[in-house]
């Protein structure tokens, strides 16, 4: 296995260039990067009005975009400027993500917000293609009061087989996450979803601490097997039993062995990346830490 670290992982006011430096020297393989959202979208009144997403945003933060980040409105220029940060501190790519899925969900009833998504992965889908990454995290859409499932279902699948034809174009794998969007809530219907694409980039990304509320991560992978491309770290305290719950490893109540062993039985041979908030002081210690958490979780295998 391979290990990752998240974008989101660093402090926000730390330079996109000193979490490369910082994580190649802690020891991480690679950096998971974020498309950050300005200011502005959060004040839509499209995204403000939806308390789900705006829920979201909270626990994520929203403040001004990370110094030196990509933003969902770069430019070549930044890609580049990016990707020379990258090459000097001697750090891979992985993929990147967006918390503007969240924002503009693909399963939106507002066709100007479903189009800003469709616009957004499509700027996943591009910007990976230039890093080299293998695939991007896609968030496949939302149930809200006004989005019922089985409309989202059909919206969902329409907008990835839209996505799909570009993935392959570009030659990156879209990698579903399972996240907290009211849907997709089980591994036989994150299955039938995935396959019913009938297509090498449709992928799954699994998030262990994601399912921890309502499932058993080790029976998720069990399931979906041969479809992960990619997995997140991060543990769930059932206790708090809410979107605070989410800790760092060995502090919740995911079961690590039987996670592990999973893994093992699938064949997951991947990256499996810390997507964990900083430590609130000693930022670099957390970081230190999580590595070799990771490391002892890898041996346990």
């Amino acid at each position: 296995m391979k290990t990752g670290i998240f974008q989101g992982c660093f402090p926000q006011d730390m330079q996109l260039d000193q979490c490369m430096d910082l994580a190649r020297r802690i020891g991480f393989d690679a950096i998971e990067l974020s498309l950050e959202c300005p200011k502005e979208v959060w004040e839509d009144p499209a995204v403000a009005g939806n308390e789900d997403v705006m829920n979201i945003g909270r626990s994520a933060g929203l403040g001004d975009p990370r110094p030196g980040a990509l933003t969902i409105e770069y430019t070549d220029g930044d890609l580049e400027s990016v990707a020379q940060s990258a090459r000097k501190s001697g750090t891979k790519i992985l993929g990147l993500a967006s918390l503007a899925m969240f924002a503009y969900p693909l399963t939106s009833e507002t066709k100007r917000v479903s189009d800003k998504g469709m616009e957004v992965a499509e700027k996943l889908i591009k910007a990976g293609a230039f890093f080299g990454a293998e695939s991007v995290l896609i968030m496949p859409g939302m149930v809200t009061s006004d989005t019922p499932y089985d409309v989202a279902w059909e919206r969902s699948k329409d907008a990835l087989k839209s996505l799909l034809k570009k993935a392959k174009q570009y030659g990156v794998k879209l990698a579903v996450e399972n996240v907290w969007n009211k849907f997709l809530l089980s591994p036989l219907e994150m299955t039938e979803y995935i396959d019913s694409f009938n297509s090498d980039y449709a992928r799954v990304y699994f998030d262990v601490g994601n399912v921890a509320i309502y499932g058993y991560p080790e029976q998720w992978i069990r399931i979906l097997g041969h479809r992960i491309s990619n997995v997140h770290l991060k543990d769930f305290s059932r206790e708090v039993g809410n979107i605070c719950g989410f800790t760092h490893l060995l502090a919740g109540d995911v079961d690590w062995p039987r996670v592990m062993s999973a893994l093992k039985q699938i064949g997951y041979d991947g990256y499996v990346t810390l997507e964990v908030p900083p430590y609130r002081h000693l930022s670099e210690k957390g970081l230190e830490d999580s590595i070799s958490t990771i490391r002892r979780l890898i041996e346990m295998r």
